[in-house]
């Protein structure tokens, strides 16, 4: 027998796929953390019905191993036995994501639905057990009756025909009787507890009422007082009695003489007062408890047909039959079969049921899978069994013991369930983050995606301690995970926090902030007094004119402690002079703010949110929307990464002259921003540029993170400038389609003057370009890769790629009259050949003997769609001859005109560089490439690993690599020198997101170590001391020597 375990776990995993898939409308990169199916549909929830056949042929009374018609004495021995006690376990072990249905053979002449597919639970259990009571008539009899249960034939065809009508909801051709027709409760309804309202009538005395109204009563009483004036109404004499003696002078004593005697009789004053009564209603409540009755009933019919148990508005929802036979088919007439056409041959008929089932073009559009399990089966019946199974979409599984046939049983509905697990409820997988390095310490942006348009984020810090990333307890990664390890504690933190976004970090620090706002484009900044009733007014801060002063308060208590998700936002850190630990890390988020954070304690310096986020406040606070049906945000904040201009005071230790920060919002909107933080505590506005003004009207959302340089101003002085592409145009690039001829916006590069915002200089293909290109069809959302060949601190060079699968270049002159030339065309119509370049590209200087170039290295991805399979992505390294020798030439770099390595091989000198496409389905590069020490590292992200995805529901999962590539020779290449030689160019991470650009730390005793993400990959040599990272550098003159091709590049590194 087979061993279950193994091929359920590796070959079973789809059993409870192949459902509905939805299709891809506007998306982005973060339908990484979300399945397929609409998070937003309360009906998607993790869910399998099975509907299980069992054999009650007359063999099934047999003995395990023998055959004829009569029982088999073993009680314990007998085939139904065995069924009947596996059953009997299966249903005690249920998972609660699975429901389960009966059904059998009915003699001869088919199948009957004995259970509809239902929960198992305590109220429905005892049904079950019945009913396998019921097929097995002789349980516990030696001699049990010729006729009792099982009996008959085993019309496996017939029978299967019935339980796909069943499944579909198809009518009910066989009109058989069902022993469970009726309605079964499978869940109660709570008790409830029903109110009424009752009317009680009560009289209560009243100080007065008015007697005119019919509720008010007056009434009089007499009250005994010692005197009263008897000439009033009000008062009178009472309760006349013989005393012995009283005053005949007061009114209340008289006296009767008769002969010698004197009778004396003395009354009682009484006054007489009024009594108001007041006749007054009372509603009271009077609740009973009422049973709460049936919540959830199932019927096997209703009519004439079949009532499915297929719920098709559910995407997460699987669905099965499992065919359980101790044997070939018999007393079978596949001919009458409704559901297919069929011939005689039983198995083909199965066959063709199965695969009908198992298709979207049935009844229901929704396939339902096929799986079979036999009892002693020979080799021909197994082997017919299993091409059932296949058509189906299933797995076929042989027992011979109470065992096996539990195991198998057992193994498919725990598989099911498994998968149910594995799909719940469309939503979120897990972690993920972006990186800063400075010396030994490691800033790290957090965030957890959610099923909502907000998603909650983080800033915390680590420091790396002997080539490993450590908290304040020690080792922080788990690194099986490559993610923070449970028990970890980030360095700001006070609690253990491992990897909850909401714990610990620069989050943990803030209680209420010093929040800087803005009114207006470009307008001063505005300290928010968390008191004031009126400014900022209701309506700018995205509530109604007349909203509650409770709404306001709600608002603004948000607004003083949240932290929205970094998703995009890489933080930098600035130098604020008197010591190296000196140091603010800004960081922003997708809630719309800019946070400006002490690096010794985490506390917040202070935040800014502009008044394009601000005048929508309220959907970053109390009414943040949901996702969309096609499970994308509907709001964004300020999700790009910011540079800083920092200008240095009189020596290294002195306080910055000044410090300016310069950002945008990536998908939150069209702005950029320059601030000046030259006092970290008290931020002023520099200036905000967007697409409102005529020059910048083709700007798109601004993705590009600038990057900071000077350029000639054409009058013999130089400008420092931001330089960013045009951005991104999600109208032409979030959907699946074909490339477009010309993308709406974002096909330009700027040059704004650093202090003003002013437009210097740009190029594109529009009209309203300083410089038109009309090659520049396409977006350009990737920061702009700036070369200084001659280290005076004046660009002499910028490249880029756009989203058309082409590579620029700006060549810039004295004169200010910039040269833009393409200089490779990558792209293609195809779905195959649909390049995209989302990522700065990388630039080096090699020095060889036939002259100095500069070596352009780029990857391509769709970055939009981290998920997409279509594209055959790669790495593209472009010789760039002509920059750096204008009296040359080159042809444009086309993919026919570079070498191809993906196979191995040598690039040939006399093409125009080299590339290879990706290993993996799908793989594509996500993140800037760096070039250190004659080596090309990145980072790639494949979309699928080892799992089945055509469930909609899964989160997929993926896998990151990093490819460590000679530059020259497309060989692998290690991390440093004192490192082996690998065989393959990439390694595989233990990160499942996209990864960011590799990391490069040189500790005190010049080792390189090399981090990507959370992962440190390698330490080892620097190599050759006069190379330097990040940027390019002056070297001193006993290392400006030439370095020969064995040592030949220096570096430059494309932003993010």
């Amino acid at each position: 027998m087979i061993n279950l375990k193994t091929v359920l776990r590796t070959r079973l995993l789809a059993c409870c796929l192949g459902l509905v898939i939805p299709v891809f409308a506007n998306a982005d990169d973060t339908e990484i953390y979300f399945a397929r199916a609409n998070a937003a549909n309360e009906q998607n929830t993790p869910k399998a019905n099975v509907l299980i056949m069992l054999d009650t042929s007359g063999s099934m009374r047999n003995c395990r191993n023998g055959s004829g018609s009569t029982w088999c004495t073993d009680i314990e021995n007998r085939r139904i036995t065995l069924l009947h006690e596996a059953m009997k376990q299966i249903i005690a072990d249920a998972p609660n994501t699975v429901e389960i249905g009966l059904g059998r053979f009915r003699g001869s002449s088919g199948g009957q639905i004995l259970l509809p597919v239902m929960p198992v639970n305590d109220i429905t259990r005892r049904y079950f057990l019945d009913a396998l009571d019921d097929i097995n008539g002789g349980q516990n009899l030696t001699n049990p009756d010729r006729n009792a249960q099982p009996s008959g034939g085993t019309p496996t065809s017939l029978a299967f025909d019935d339980m796909a009508d069943y499944m579909l909801g198809n009518r009910n051709r066989t009109d058989v009787s069902y022993p469970n027709s009726g309605a079964i409760c499978v869940s109660n309804a709570p008790d409830v507890e029903v109110c009424e309202d009752v009317i009680e009538t009560n009289i209560v005395e009243v100080n007065e009422c008015d007697t005119s109204d019919p509720a008010c009563n007056a009434r009089y009483v007499w009250n005994t007082v010692p005197s009263c004036d008897l000439s009033s109404s009000s008062c009178r004499l009472a309760n006349e009695r013989v005393v012995n003696r009283c005053d005949t002078r007061q009114p209340n004593c008289r006296s009767s003489s008769f002969w010698f005697f004197t009778t004396y009789y003395l009354s009682d004053y009484q006054q007489r007062s009024t009594i108001y009564e007041l006749t007054v209603e009372t509603t009271v409540q009077r609740c009973n408890t009422v049973e709460g009755g049936c919540a959830d009933e199932r019927v096997v019919v209703s009519g004439n047909n079949f009532v499915s148990p297929v719920n098709t508005a559910n995407q997460c929802e699987s669905n099965h039959i499992i065919l359980f036979t101790d044997g070939a088919p018999s007393g079978d007439d596949p001919e009458d079969v409704g559901l297919v056409s069929c011939g005689r041959n039983s198995y083909e008929c199965q066959e063709r049921i199965a695969a009908h089932l198992n298709s979207n073009s049935n009844r229901l559009n929704t396939p339902i899978k096929t799986h079979n399990i036999g009892l002693y089966m020979g080799a021909s019946t197994l082997a017919n069994m299993q091409a059932v199974s296949g058509a189906g979409g299933g797995e076929t599984y042989d027992s011979d013991s109470a065992e096996s046939l539990l195991e198998a049983f057992q193994e498919t509905l725990d598989l099911i369930d498994e998968d149910a697990r594995s799909i719940s409820a469309p939503g979120v997988a897990v972690n993920a983050m972006n990186r800063f390095q400075h010396l030994d310490q490691l800033y790290y942006s957090v965030f957890q995606p959610f099923e909502s348009s907000y998603w909650n984020g983080n800033l915390k810090r680590y420091h790396v301690v002997d080539g490993e990333i450590h908290g304040q307890n020690g080792y922080a990664v788990d690194p099986a995970t490559g993610y923070f390890r449970t028990g970890s504690r980030s360095m700001w933190s006070s609690m253990i926090d491992g990897p909850d976004v909401t714990k610990g970090g620069a989050r943990e620090q803030v209680s209420t902030r010093n929040l800087f706002y803005t009114t207006s484009l470009g307008g001063d900044l505005q300290e928010m007094n968390w008191g004031s009733t009126s400014v900022p007014s209701n309506t700018q801060l995205g509530l109604a004119a007349n909203a509650s002063s409770a709404q306001r308060t709600a608002l603004l208590n948000e607004l003083k402690t949240m932290w929205g998700d970094p998703l995009h936002s890489v933080p930098v850190m600035v130098n604020y002079g008197e010591d190296a630990e000196n140091n603010y890390v800004f960081v922003s988020t997708n809630g719309g703010m800019l946070h400006a954070i002490d690096t010794e304690d985490g506390s917040e310096a202070f935040a800014f949110m502009p008044h394009e986020i601000l005048q929508k406040a309220n959907l970053y606070t109390t009414s943040r929307p949901p996702l969309r049906v096609n499970n994308t945000r509907q709001t964004y904040g300020l999700d790009g990464s910011w540079v800083a201009w920092r200008k240095g005071g009189a020596n290294a230790m002195a306080e910055p002259e000044f410090v300016y920060l310069y950002g945008g919002m990536r998908r939150g909107g069209r702005n950029y921003y320059a601030l000046d933080v030259t006092d970290p505590t008290d931020p002023e506005m520099l200036w905000q540029v967007n697409n409102s003004s005529e020059d910048l009207a083709g700007l798109g959302q601004t993705w590009s993170t600038p990057t900071l340089t000077s350029v000639p101003d054409g009058s013999g002085s130089e400008v420092p400038i931001i330089v960013v592409g045009g951005g991104y145009s999600p109208n032409d690039h979030d959907n699946y389609s074909a490339l477009s001829t010309g993308d709406e916006m974002g096909n330009m590069v700027y040059f704004l003057d650093a202090r003003t915002g002013e437009v210097v200089w740009s190029a594109g293909g529009r009209n309203d370009a300083v410089k038109p290109v009309n090659s520049m069809k396409w977006a350009v959302p990737s920061s702009i890769a700036v070369v200084d060949i001659d280290f005076d601190g004046v660009a002499d060079h910028m490249y880029y790629g756009d989203l058309g699968g082409q590579v620029f270049r700006i060549t810039i002159e004295d004169d200010g009259d910039h040269v833009v030339e393409r200089i490779a065309n990558l792209g293609g119509g195809t779905s195959s050949a649909r390049r995209r370049f989302y990522e700065a590209p990388a630039v080096g200087l090699v020095k060889a003997n036939t002259g100095n170039e500069l070596y352009v290295v780029i990857g391509s991805g769709y970055r939009a769609h981290p998920l997409d399979e279509t594209t055959t992505d790669g790495v593209f390294v472009i010789r760039d001859r002509t920059a750096l020798n204008r009296s040359a030439t080159q042809a444009e770099a086309t993919i026919s005109n570079l070498t191809n390595v993906t196979a191995g091989g040598t690039p040939l000198t006399t093409q125009r560089g080299w590339y290879y496409t990706f290993a993996e389905t799908g793989e594509k590069a996500l993140a800037s490439p760096i070039i250190f020490n004659n080596r090309i590292l990145f980072t790639t992200y494949a979309p699928t690993v080892d799992q089945e995805y055509d469930n909609p529901c899964a989160v997929r999962y993926g896998r990151s690599y990093l490819h460590t590539v000679n530059l020259l020779t497309a060989r692998p290449a290690a991390l440093s020198d004192d490192l082996p030689t690998p065989t393959s160019r990439s390694q595989a991470l233990e990160q499942s997101t996209p990864a960011p650009t590799p990391t490069l730390l040189v500790d005190d005793e010049g080792r390189v170590i090399t981090i990507v993400g959370t992962e440190v990959v390698g330490e080892g040599a620097l190599g050759d001391p006069r190379l330097r990272k990040r940027r390019w550098m002056q070297l001193p003159p006993d290392e400006a020597n030439t370095i020969r091709e064995e040592h030949s590049v220096q570096d430059t590194e494309g932003g993010e």
